[in-house]
């Protein structure tokens, strides 16, 4: 894995050695994570770099639970880990990239192995969406949130004053089309797994053939596609021009950018384009140092050459050979506008495989060649000269090459001789149409002379895909929503809905004079290639304000191009172009969809792939949200849970500038710059802040211990070297590295508390790791680690069964022991340095007093004075928070013991599954024809009536007689038939019956984002009753009122469920009860001074 190490054996025998199992290791190996991180933690000098790579870590959470071997690595999550310590001063860029190709994030958010539907229903006839939770959490989690932002991480409201939500379920199947077609790389050595069959180290690689191919539309009313290049436009020979990138592959011809059909892995094809002697390219490739070449694993062009003898008659390479060795040229991203005119019909050597249309004007296919007139069975044969075996040409140069042997092309029923690989051209027209459905989106359906037509492009195919139309579009009268009699008649009808429609292609010019560059940018959508690479006299140039204007023949036309840069620094070379999809005889028309995809399965390549993955990721970093929402996340993690919109802007800033003052590479994303702008910006700095009761958060548990651990100077004992397998924090704190519960991390950025704080609606993270257990579990595991060493005496955080030391001040049994000495010998020095070390000398006077005094009471002990020291002082207010704390000087009113009656009670017992239960697959519907309706929504993963546990509805009044439950559900189906359960099924928290097209303005609720429809479960007052009180609190409520004693109470951590408005509080328990605190405290008033 990248910039491993070897293992230490000085250290031991730490570490894993993989032959067949874990050899000489007597722990879980997932605690060497653990122990990894916290030996970084304690020791390493980079702090705020890994301070920074934590924080990033709890954005980009990967859950162990739901992963392939997920409690028993190490590697493949410290792999991931350093993501974010590489790029955690870098840019955000690279995290996303990274992130998105890591095997760990793709079956954490189980975009692995996704299929695209199209491939489905080549494959298996059915049509299934694609996997939509890693498009949805992009979005989400890790770049721009639910809500428009303005520049300070406010809330952009539209005319009735509520929030602008930035995505809808439109959006997320769009882009989890983009994830299609991810799987893992090849298994290898070398790295902790025997399992042959699984690599959760390399990146993921993309099969072309599994990714979806058609358009995807984006956030902002265009298409990902849109602001690249045409392919179309690429400069005759590119791969002889600027920027034209070559790839080492060795002594293989097999390319890994594209598919070149029946390559072997070593043996190359009959023929190879191998590049002459006096090839400029050859020699450029081959980069000779004293006549031996030291082939580079990457090679651009940096300037345009000539072409050599062979060259010249490519229109495009593929795979070079240079002496013994392999290139493949990477040819720049580009995209394919998916409706074109005069198309031709492409097929394989014999006619009897699908044949699909292919654009003229693009190197798709092969040339044959036929004698002309021979009639009955039309046999062809490749160009005899040309130049290698999977050689594509424009259906132009097919032409040229058949004319050159004395022959033409023809719609031929085979294809004999060499080099017969892949599409071949034939002469054959096709026609091109679109099947438009009752929301407006197109399929593309592809009509040609032929026996098999590709599924993709069949009459029958689902690929449909949303455009952009001018107005109204053609619409079936008997759909739901009305109709136009399918445009007046102009296209035909579908018996399953929607409309069937010729189409034709109108290119224009959108400006005739020189434009301002805000007009370039809101008007242009087809991007160009860079000027410099066509030849010299192919273009002038005109200077406008911001705009720079390339004239092909010295006037405006489709063909110009123009520069600008955008708002975010970008220089844009845009084509002065716009093409429009006609329906044929019609007032209908949309612009023309870009796609990095050929829909010609031959065409599918990987290099596209990666390029379409990488645009959607620059369109979600460059969305107008994501320098407001990084920043407010971060800076929650490091400095405030409620920054001030002014400090948010100034962050925002330096995100997208990539400075802050002289900090920063200038690069928008830049994260040095981000964290220096959290740091050091007034609204971090300023000392007024210590008196705003606003700022400042609730420490996390896990950084409060390491503080406790780095600041007091923990040493190892016993001649240990590494601090191995301690501190079971997942299951004390609830907190640890590498063990996230959720995609949300351990707390939500959003989470308003109980109380004083969440009456002020003041959001506090880390509160959802504030509760009793969790206190009590952190203080006691600390006042442990201060008076007996890490061991497990009086709940201390070491593992083992050895307690027979448990005397304060005795270390012998310890792995560790905080060794901090002041230098200091007056007890207001001592106390003043450990409030500078534990809580930035925020130690209030009063709290301060205390401490001393405590400290006093144990001289001339000086080592207990010490440890009383610091344990009062990680009890403090200022130790758990990083606000500056004032007493109000009220002493607090004790609770008194709650008394049992003697009673009988009744219990309301509230199951929250946080999201994880296909209520679908749970509940089905059986004899009735909602079944049917049931299995045709749930096409490909519905649940069969031979399955399923029947559950006899017949005495209710109910649509179906019988329903179906899952099979795993046999408790609930024999809870049910002794009528102690019941089912309420439709229940949510939609104000009204609404459609996926008016959702939006019907709803308050944001049904596409997981947190928020937990929170929303729990509260169950779509109407805003109660906004502050959850289902079982308003049950609480209504039950006190009645006179009635309520309590509530959650197991593990807060629910919103159970707030309400009477006391008493809702309190909260560990699964395992409620821990003691403090068994043996150091001082017989210690409890009375912590108070």
């Amino acid at each position: 894995s990248r910039n491993e190490v070897a293992n230490d054996p000085s250290l031991g025998d730490f570490g894993f050695e993989i032959i067949e199992h874990f050899q000489n290791v007597d722990i879980n190996p997932a605690a060497h994570r653990e122990s990894v991180f916290f030996m970084i933690a304690l020791e390493a000098r980079d702090q705020l770099r890994q301070l920074m790579a934590w924080q990033l870590s709890q954005l980009f959470a990967i859950v162990p639970l739901v992963l392939t071997g997920g409690w028993d690595h190490t590697e493949n999550f410290l792999n991931y880990y350093d993501i974010f310590v590489r790029h955690g001063f870098g840019n955000f860029v690279n995290i996303l990239r990274e992130v998105t190709f890591n095997p760990l994030m793709a079956e954490n958010l189980t975009f692995q192995d996704s299929k695209s539907g199209s491939y489905l229903f080549e494959t298996t006839g059915s049509y299934t969406h694609a996997d939509e939770n890693y498009a949805r959490e992009l979005m989400q989690l890790f770049t721009i949130g639910v809500f428009l932002l303005n520049d300070d991480g406010t809330k952009m409201l539209n005319e009735n004053g509520e929030p602008i939500p930035t995505f809808s379920n439109d959006e997320v199947m769009s882009f989890a089309r983009v994830f299609t077609g991810f799987v893992q790389s090849q298994p290898r050595g070398n790295f902790e797994e025997n399992d042959s069959s699984w690599n959760a180290i390399d990146e993921l690689i993309v099969d072309p053939i599994y990714h979806d191919k058609f358009p995807k539309h984006d956030l902002t009313g265009g298409y990902i596609g849109d602001g690249y290049p045409l392919c179309v436009d690429l400069p005759s020979r590119m791969f002889l021009r600027k920027g034209a990138t070559y790839r080492l592959l060795g002594d293989s011809p097999r390319p890994h950018a594209f598919i070149d059909e029946g390559t072997p892995m070593n043996d190359g094809p009959a023929r190879v384009f191998e590049l002459g002697e006096n090839s400029r390219l050859r020699e450029i490739l081959c980069n000779s140092v004293n006549g031996s070449c030291q082939f580079q694993m990457t090679v651009t062009l940096d300037s345009n050459i000539e072409c050599d003898t062979k060259e010249c008659q490519v229109d495009e390479a593929r795979v070079l050979k240079v002496h013994d060795v392999y290139y493949e040229y990477i040819r720049p991203p580009c995209v394919e506008q998916v409706f074109f005119n005069d198309s031709k019909k492409v097929t394989y050597k014999n006619s009897f495989r699908h044949s699909s249309c292919a654009n003229p004007l693009l190197p798709h296919a092969a040339e044959a060649c036929c004698t002309e007139g021979n009639g009955g069975t039309l046999t062809a044969t490749r160009y005899t000269e040309y130049v290698f075996d999977h050689e594509r040409v424009n259906f132009s140069a097919a032409n040229v090459r058949c004319s050159r042997d004395g022959l033409s092309q023809c719609d031929f029923n085979f294809v004999q001789g060499d080099g017969v690989v892949g599409l071949h051209w034939t002469n054959s027209a096709c026609q091109i149409a679109i099947k438009v459905n009752p929301e407006g989106k197109v399929a593309i359906v592809y009509e040609a002379m032929a026996n098999i037509i590709h599924p993709n492009v069949h009459k029958d195919n689902m690929n449909y895909f949303k455009v952009y139309w001018n107005g109204d579009f053609p619409r079936n009268s008997l759909d739901e929503n009305g109709g136009n009699s399918c445009g007046n008649g102009e296209c035909s009808p579908l018996e399953d809905g929607g409309c069937f429609c010729y189409i034709e292609v109108d290119e224009e010019a959108v400006f005739s004079k020189m434009p301002r560059t805000d007009e370039v940018l809101s008007k242009l959508y087809i991007g160009a290639y860079d000027p410099l690479t066509y030849n010299d006299d192919m273009f002038s140039k005109e200077f406008g304000e911001g705009v720079i204007a390339y004239l092909a023949g010295g006037a405006y036309s489709s063909s110009t191009v123009f520069e600008v840069e955008d708002s975010f620094g970008r220089v844009r070379l845009m084509k002065n172009s716009i093409e429009t999809v006609r329906v044929k005889n019609s007032e209908y028309s949309f612009r023309n969809a870009p796609s990095f995809m050929s829909l010609l399965n031959e065409e599918s390549a990987e290099r596209d792939a990666l390029n379409e993955v990488n645009a959607l990721v620059d369109h979600l970093l460059y969305h107008q949200n994501t320098a407001p929402f990084i920043a407010s996340r971060l800076i929650q993690r490091f400095a405030t849970s409620n920054p001030d919109p002014i400090y948010v802007s100034s962050v925002a800033k330096s995100f997208r500038t990539g400075k802050y003052g002289s900090l920063g590479s200038g690069k928008y994303g830049d994260l040095a710059a981000t964290v220096s702008a959290i740091l050091l910006d007034p609204g971090s700095q300023s000392a007024v802040l210590d008196a705003d009761p606003y700022h400042g958060s609730i420490r996390e548990p896990l950084t409060k211990a390491l503080h406790v651990l780095r600041s007091m100077e923990i040493k190892l004992e016993n001649g240990k070297k590494v601090l191995e397998n301690h501190f079971p924090f997942t299951e004390r704190i609830f907190q640890m590295a590498h063990s996230f519960p959720s995609v949300f991390s351990f707390f939500l950025p959003e989470n308003i508390p109980s109380g004083r704080p969440g009456e002020a609606e003041l959001t506090s993270p880390e509160a959802m790791l504030t509760d009793m257990p969790k206190i009590i579990n952190m203080l006691n595991g600390l006042f442990s680690a201060i008076k007996y060493g890490v061991s497990r005496c009086n709940n201390g955080f070491g593992r083992g069964d050895n307690e027979s030391n448990c005397q304060e001040g005795n270390f012998t049994d310890a792995v560790a022991r905080l060794s901090f000495d002041s230098q200091f010998s007056d007890a207001n020095d001592v106390v003043t340095e450990l409030s500078t070390l534990l809580t930035g000398g925020r130690l209030g006077v009063q709290n301060k007093q205390i401490v001393i005094e405590a400290y006093i009471s144990k001289l001339p002990d000086k080592e207990a004075g010490m440890r009383i020291a610091q344990q009062l002082i990680i009890s403090s207010p200022e130790f758990q928070s990083s606000n500056t704390v004032v007493k109000n000087g009220q002493p607090r009113l004790p609770l008194p013991d709650p008394q049992p009656k003697g009673v009988p009670y009744k219990a309301v017992v509230y199951i929250m599954l946080t999201g994880g239960a296909d209520s679908f697959n749970m509940l089905v519907p059986m004899r009735c024809s909602t079944y049917y309706d049931y299995i045709r929504i749930r096409r490909g993963v519905e649940q069969r009536t031979n399955s399923l546990l029947k559950l006899d509805a017949t005495d209710s009044n109910q649509t179906c007689s019988f329903y179906g439950l899952h099979s795993k559900l046999k408790t609930a189906e024999q809870l049910y038939n002794s009528r102690d359960l019941l089912f309420f099924a439709n229940a949510g928290v939609l104000t009204k019956p609404t459609d996926k097209h008016s959702y939006a303005k019907d709803t308050l609720s944001r049904l596409f984002a997981h947190n928020h429809m937990q929170r929303e479960i729990q509260h169950l007052d779509p109407h805003l009753v109660d906004a502050r009180t959850g289902v079982l609190g308003r049950m609480s409520d209504a039950l006190t009122r009645e006179g009635l004693k309520v309590h509530r109470f959650n197991i593990h951590d807060r629910a919103e469920g159970l707030e309400g408005n009477y006391r008493p509080d809702p309190f909260i328990v560990d699964a395992s009860g409620i821990p003691l605190f403090n068994e043996n405290p150091s001082t017989t008033d210690m409890l009375e001074n912590i108070k």
